[in-house]
């Protein structure tokens, strides 16, 4: 009875902690990638109106290049910025082939009608990631989208260790209360066989 009454409590708190510690690491992901994309959609809305003209041939705005990298310089952090028809102007990955396309997010949505907004999405190789969108406003005015995404293989790693940790001492102690509830079972049925 103790032995499944303790394993029940120990499977709880592993659940409950997981959830908890998940949570704490997805919030902290997210307001880290916040600060950066009101960081970049700032930056862009002071440079706007001095270099919104200033288009090369491919149709992307050359200026973002110097704003968008130096803002994201040592992370692991993917930046793409579109104006409000969801057009990619802007890509830190050109590889990708998405500047001159249109991405059309909820997240995206969401920051061209003013607000912002993020998600954990499932990405194309099976892995999670963490993204966030704010506007970018110039007078009042929204003229695009901020979107940044990075994995989320860290907090996932995180958890997993953690949940690991916790099943291990969860196990030890169930052997131990297995032990004791044996030992306390014979010590007080032994008297009774010599009656």
């Amino acid at each position: 009875t103790y032995f499944i009454l303790t394993f029940i409590v120990l499977l709880l708190m592993c659940v409950y902690i997981t959830e908890l510690l998940s949570k704490n690491l997805y919030n902290s992901e997210k307001e880290e990638m916040f600060a950066k994309a009101d960081i970049i959609s700032e930056s862009i809305s002071e440079s706007w109106s001095d270099y919104r003209y200033e288009i090369v041939p491919e149709g992307t705005y050359n200026w973002l290049d110097d704003i968008v990298e130096q803002k994201l310089v040592g992370s692991e952090v993917r930046g793409i910025l579109t104006d409000t028809s969801y057009t990619v102007i802007y890509d830190t990955s050109p590889d990708a082939g998405l500047v001159g396309n249109v991405l059309i997010r909820d997240s995206i949505k969401t920051a061209i009608s003013g607000e912002k907004a993020w998600a954990v999405m499932d990405s194309e190789n099976d892995s999670k990631l963490v993204c966030v969108a704010v506007p970018i406003k110039v007078d009042s005015k929204c003229v695009g989208a901020v979107y940044l995404t990075t994995s989320a293989e860290k907090i996932i790693n995180v958890i997993g260790s953690v949940r690991t940790g916790i099943i291990a001492f969860s196990a030890v102690i169930c052997i131990l209360i297995g032990i004791l509830s044996f030992v306390m079972s014979y010590s007080f049925m032994s008297p009774l066989d010599k009656f």
